[in-house]
């Protein structure tokens, strides 16, 4: 399970990240529409080092003062958050791309099949991580 790389765990009424340090290698997570309300939620993702991309918008914790700040100081790594560039140094900017390129080829270059399929692992991941099950 620590293999997984991109998470999207979108409108599934989720109130926190407990368990999700176990996903060590996670660069990618989707959880927008959730239920997350307050910035020590954020303090789990912390534990992720390879974070790069976050997504948490729709949830109510994204209409506090000072949302953006807090979440990017707890979240060094990070070069985006809700879609959003963190700063933009070009060189960062085009690596991050062609990261993201290579990852795309190496899935198999994505399509809808693919996307279901992501779709169908979350479910199947969010299952097991209600259980505390995650391997």
């Amino acid at each position: 399970m620590n293999t997984i790389k991109c998470l999207k765990i979108n409108n599934n009424l989720l109130r926190n990240f407990y368990n999700i340090q176990r996903l060590y290698k996670m660069q990618h997570l989707f959880a927008n529409s959730n239920k997350i309300n307050d910035f020590p939620d954020i303090d789990k993702l912390s534990e992720l080092p390879n974070l790069k991309e976050l997504e948490l918008s729709g949830n109510l914790m994204c209409k506090k003062a000072g949302y953006r700040q807090v979440v990017l100081r707890k979240l060094p790594s990070l070069l985006y958050l809700d879609g959003n560039v963190r700063y933009c140094s070009r060189d960062s900017s085009n690596s991050f791309k062609k990261e993201i390129l290579a990852e795309e080829r190496e899935i198999g270059g994505g399509g809808q099949q693919q996307n279901r399929n992501t779709v169908v692992q979350g479910q199947m991941f969010l299952a097991n991580f209600n259980r505390g099950s995650l391997n």
